[in-house]
This record gives C-alpha cells, sequence and structure tokens, in this order.
C-alpha cells in the first residue's frame, strides 16, 4: 500500500510538471489572445440588480427575528466603568464573565470584549491590524495610562486589572515601534517597543495564567509574544495551548495563532494543517471540529495558498460545529459564509495564468461556494439581520454571487424552519 500511495504521489507530482511545463510554453499565446476583461485580477461577477433581490427580502421577512446580542452592552458597560475610573467595579464584572466564561449572541467571550473596550477606553488613536499585528493596536496617553496604573497599585493583587496595565503597555510598545515592516523601524522605535515589553512582562510575571483559571491573562501573555520578533515559536506555541485550554470553546485563540504559524512568520503551509488538526483534538469534546475551521478561516483571509493541504470535509464539519456554538445560528451561518464566499474568490474572474500554474488550488477553491450554499441551506431559517443593516447587504450580496444564475433564470428564495431554499415559482 505504502508504495502505491507514493506512486500515486509521484504520478500527481509529474502530472504538475507537465502541465507546468506546457503552461509555461502556452502563456505568451494565452495572453496575447485572451480578452481584456479575462486579465483582470480584481472583475467580479457583476452582482444581480438589487431592486431584483430587495423585493424578495422584504416578501420573506415573515419569519424575521432581529436578534439583540449581549456584545455591545457589554463593551458600553466597561466603557462607561472607565470613563467614571470605577476600576473595582470593572474588575469584578471581568472577573465574573470570565470565572463563568459567559459568551455574547455570537460567541465571542465577554471577558475578550471588555478586555478590548476597557483599551478602546484609554486610547485616543486606534490603529489597525497590518501585516506585523494581526489585531488593532491603541495609543494609550500618558494621563490615561497613569489612571490604570492607580488602580493597579492600590489592588495589586487584581489580576484582571493587572491584565489590563500590560496589554495597555503592549500597545503602546507597537504605537512606538509603528506599523511598519522591521528595517522601517528606527533605533528609538526599538527602544520604545523595548520598555514597553518589558514592563508587561514585569506585570504578567505576578500571576500563573493556569493557576488563577485566567483566559484575559493568556490572551495577553500570548500578544506579549506576538510583539517579540525573535521570540521562539515554542514559547509562544505553549502560551497558545494554555490559552485554548483554559477555555476550550474560546476560538479567538485558534486565530490568533494560525496567522503565526503562516510562512511568513515561524511556520509553513504543513504547520498550519497540524497546528489546526491539533487544536481540533484538544478541544474536539466541547467544540467538534470548530477549532480546524477557525484555524483555516484565518488563515485564508491572509494567504489564500493556505487551502493548498485544507481538508474540505473537516473544514466544512468545523463551519457546522462553530455555527453551533452561537445563540443566533442563523447570523453566524451568514458571517461564516460571508468569509468562506471571499476565500473562494467571491466571483473573480480567474486569469488564464492562474488556470494553468495552480488547478488543483482553484479545483479546491471551486468547492467553496458550494459550501457557503449548504451553510445557508442548513441555518439560514430566518431573517436576523435588520432592514438596511450592513449585515443584510452582506447577505443580499452573498446571495446574489452564491445562486447567481437561479436568480437571473427568475427563481426565488425564501426563508424557512429548515433553512433557506431558492426555488423556480413556475414548478
Amino acid at each position: 500500500m505504502a508504495s502505491d500511495a507514493q506512486g500515486i504521489e509521484n504520478n500527481s507530482i509529474l502530472d504538475d510538471a507537465i502541465h507546468f511545463v506546457i503552461g509555461a510554453a502556452l502563456l505568451p499565446v494565452l495572453l496575447v489572445a485572451a480578452p481584456r476583461s479575462a486579465l483582470s485580477f480584481l472583475q467580479k461577477v457583476p452582482l444581480i440588480d438589487g431592486a431584483d433581490t430587495a423585493a424578495l427580502f422584504a416578501q420573506n421577512r415573515k419569519i424575521a427575528e432581529v436578534t439583540a446580542g449581549r456584545e455591545h452592552a457589554a463593551a458600553d458597560q466597561i466603557r462607561e466603568l472607565v470613563a467614571k475610573d470605577d476600576w473595582i467595579a470593572c474588575s469584578a464584572l471581568v472577573r465574573r464573565w470570565e470565572k463563568e466564561r459567559l459568551e455574547a449572541v455570537g460567541g465571542a467571550k465577554l471577558y475578550d470584549i471588555a478586555l478590548d473596550a476597557m483599551r478602546q477606553a484609554l486610547a485616543d488613536v486606534i490603529y489597525p491590524p497590518n501585516m506585523c499585528n494581526f489585531e488593532p493596536y491603541m495609543q494609550i496617553p500618558d494621563p490615561a495610562l497613569a489612571r490604570l496604573e492607580q488602580a493597579v497599585s492600590t489592588n495589586p493583587e487584581d489580576h484582571i486589572l493587572t491584565a489590563f496595565l500590560a496589554q495597555a503597555h503592549i500597545d503602546r510598545g507597537w504605537v512606538a515601534r509603528s506599523g511598519g515592516w522591521s528595517h522601517e523601524v528606527d533605533e528609538a522605535g526599538w527602544h520604545g517597543l523595548t520598555q514597553s515589553l518589558q514592563t508587561a512582562s514585569d506585570l504578567l510575571s505576578r500571576f500563573d495564567a493556569r493557576e488563577v483559571s485566567s483566559p484575559v491573562l493568556a490572551r495577553v501573555g500570548f500578544q506579549l509574544l506576538a510583539a517579540v520578533s525573535d521570540m521562539a515559536s515554542d514559547e509562544m506555541r505553549e502560551v497558545y495551548r494554555t490559552w485554548s485550554d483554559l477555555d476550550l470553546r474560546n476560538q479567538y485563540a485558534h486565530r490568533s495563532f494560525a496567522f503565526f504559524v503562516l510562512p511568513r512568520w515561524f511556520g509553513d503551509y504543513e504547520t498550519v494543517e497540524r497546528e489546526a488538526r491539533l487544536a481540533a483534538e484538544r478541544t474536539g469534546s466541547a467544540v467538534g471540529m470548530a477549532a480546524y475551521a477557525s484555524f483555516y478561516l484565518s488563515a485564508l483571509d491572509f494567504e489564500e495558498e493556505a487551502i493548498d493541504l485544507l481538508d474540505l470535509e473537516a473544514f466544512e464539519e468545523g463551519l457546522h460545529d462553530l455555527v453551533g456554538l452561537s445563540e443566533d445560528p442563523a447570523a453566524e451561518a451568514v458571517r461564516l459564509a460571508c468569509m468562506v464566499e471571499h476565500a473562494s474568490g467571491g466571483g473573480a474572474v480567474v486569469p488564464l495564468w492562474r488556470e494553468v500554474f495552480h488547478r488543483r488550488r482553484l479545483a479546491k477553491q471551486a468547492e467553496l461556494p458550494g459550501m457557503c450554499r449548504r451553510l445557508l441551506e442548513r441555518h439560514l431559517t430566518h431573517m436576523p439581520f435588520e432592514d438596511g443593516s450592513p449585515g443584510e447587504q452582506s447577505l443580499r450580496e452573498v446571495i446574489c454571487r452564491l445562486w447567481r444564475k437561479e436568480l437571473v433564470g427568475g427563481h426565488q428564495f425564501t426563508f424557512t424552519n429548515d433553512g433557506f431554499r431558492v426555488f423556480d415559482p413556475t414548478a
């Protein structure tokens, strides 16, 4: 059997090599002969006229349920307490959320929402993620930092406030460094980053995340290592697994670590697949294959090449498990369908050179729209978004792309208790 498998693999490699040689020879001819539209990297399949689907949305609101999640309420609570410098009440609230591992409707952890809300409440500038930092970072001015430092000085045994302060210093370190590539950072930038990270490290050393059972501390510890460019991967992996072990349902840990096992850092696509599998094994008793899907959703968001080793069956199973973690499965199904459909190319015209050189990758990408359709057909039982909201617009766009042929041909759609259906009204 081993020799058969090796033979199949060798034949596959030979097959790829033959296609590569033929493609290289034909590419100049194809480029000349191809229509201009086929050479566009960005051209999208046109959306159906919005008026067509608007009428169908209006017609099918009979099952609509608008879900008000807890995310905004939780963030508002934290921002209000920070504004009043009521750090004791703020910490007590987050400690309760952490102890009970409470989630918002979409599955996000309330303690994660709280950490980000605290940062936003103290910041005067918020910088977007970049190729060196997978999440936004905040410019926290000295007066705001002093308020939090005073709270920690008064309550040195409070691990939540200590984690908050450590995260604030990590944010300030990123601002000092700037978001550019390493060769673009000057000496002052490196000095500012190093000082801030050392302060954050000293703060975090006061507690052990496992001993106090704190995923908040583990997340901030991971953020610290993420800012240290020469940190050994094994240490980051250990902190990530601690973070994940402390809350098996938290998917943000997997999405964060996936960024750092891409080739641009210390990993490769084999590592992405291996870590995704290991994550699913560790958390499977609680969330099935959800961690596998979370890992790849993050990896594919940064590098489409990550799809090469993706197990399509495991990925689809994980998507359904992710939907099952949400208190609003319909809204989560839409969110995931939009992400996966984007990873498929979102209806972009495929350049001919890609058809020649990346046929295997394209074959896998071609499976993703069907996966999205099945996700919505199973879980989209109602319209989960308000009329005219960004959520409704995203849903309308993804439906237009996934069922373009049917809708152009006069089909209609409806929400049912068994999921989303597209049908021929004349049948």
